[in-house]
């Protein structure tokens, strides 16, 4: 699983990790920045020291394409292992799997609450939810 990476992004946000080693690859000391596509090619390829070797990605995103540069020498065949796989979908819902090369995983079950999930059985157990219920709507129509 050599030169493997997996790239998420969403709302304009962009991390990056080194699959084989399960490292983030940071930017100024951060593990998410601003994403701009000219910016971050530059930036990832000089920080992975790219020499022309073959590579594989696996890229979370919540658009429904995310190009790679055509000077960017792609693995035949994609060598992300499961495990890999599993570890970096964790606590991702909702955004677009793309895999370059192609390739294909298990969908992992489902093996604990997303965070709504578990807000909601805390709701529905709170005596006080119809309050909360109140200020959750009054904030939400703030916040838009």
């Amino acid at each position: 699983m050599k030169n493997c990476y997996g790239i998420k992004l969403a709302h304009g946000q962009v991390q990056c990790c080194d699959l084989a080693r399960n490292e983030y690859i940071k930017n100024n000391g951060e593990r998410k920045w601003h994403y701009d596509d000219t910016e971050f090619w530059s930036f990832f390829l000089k920080k992975i020291n790219y020499d022309e070797e073959t590579l594989s990605f696996l890229i979370l995103s919540d658009q429904n394409d995310f190009p790679i540069p055509s000077h960017i020498r792609l693995h035949h065949q994609n060598s992300i292992t499961q495990k890999a796989y599993n570890h970096f979908l964790m606590d991702v819902v909702h955004i677009n799997i793309i895999t370059k090369p192609q390739a294909s995983f298990q969908t992992r079950p489902a093996t604990r609450k997303s965070r709504t999930a578990q807000q909601e059985d805390v709701f529905k157990a709170s005596p006080s939810h119809i309050a909360v219920a109140y200020y959750q709507d009054k904030t939400a129509e703030y916040e838009k």
